[in-house]
């Protein structure tokens, strides 16, 4: 069966991994982003109703499913997505989306790569020398995957497709500059560690023509 591809309302980028696949935990490779949505918001309301729903039916149809004697005690799995409450009170969720980089089928054998498509704001793809940094606003597309398994129970898995970037803010991953450094002669000239021309000026309002040093 089709699945239908969702889209989110425009959110803030967490943590997004869109460049390369990360393989710490997974040797195929996983792409991820988290996309922080305002719960205050009609928009995302809207959308939170809409995904609650699609949850719902995916527990109760893999419940229909089971043995009557297993049905009461059938696990739930996580939701992809929770709630976060900032310091100043204000609540939003942030949904997981997460692409498998290599897929292998299990009839086959046969093994294919695949990578989340990235667009700018007028849609069109984004240039690869750019990375997508955490704080872009953007708008994921995905499927709703339903699973159940014993060990984890029944729930829904958010499989990301493509995320559309809105406002841009670049990845600055190992740069002296994304750890807060500047080099020492930025720091020496904010720092107020004066030049020849400010010694003379200095000198000169204080009525002190001749400093020695």
């Amino acid at each position: 069966m089709a699945r239908t591809t969702l889209t989110t309302p425009r959110g803030i980028a967490v943590y997004p991994r869109l460049s390369t696949p990360d393989t710490k935990f997974n040797k195929d490779g996983l792409y991820t982003i988290r996309v922080r949505l305002d719960q205050e918001q009609v928009e995302v309301q809207k959308f939170l109703t809409a995904m609650t729903q699609q949850h719902k039916e995916a527990v109760d149809k893999a419940r229909s499913e089971l043995p009557k004697a297993k049905q009461k005690s059938m696990k739930i799995a996580d939701l992809p997505w929770k709630k976060d409450e900032a310091e100043d009170g204000t609540e939003s969720i942030v949904m997981n989306f997460k692409m498998l980089s290599k897929i292998t089928s299990k009839k086959t054998g046969e093994s294919w790569t695949q990578r989340p498509a990235v667009f700018d704001a007028a849609g069109k793809p984004l240039a690869k020398e750019l990375r997508v940094g955490g704080g872009s606003v953007v708008k994921v597309a995905f499927e709703v995957n339903p699973f159940y398994t014993g060990a984890l129970g029944a729930g829904l898995s958010l499989r990301l497709k493509a995320v559309q970037v809105l406002e841009l803010v670049e990845w600055q991953g190992g740069t002296a500059s994304s750890f807060g450094f500047e080099s020492v002669a930025e720091e020496e000239d904010e720092t107020g560690t004066p030049d020849e021309a400010t010694l003379e000026t200095d000198s000169a309002e204080d009525g002190e023509e001749d400093v020695e040093f």
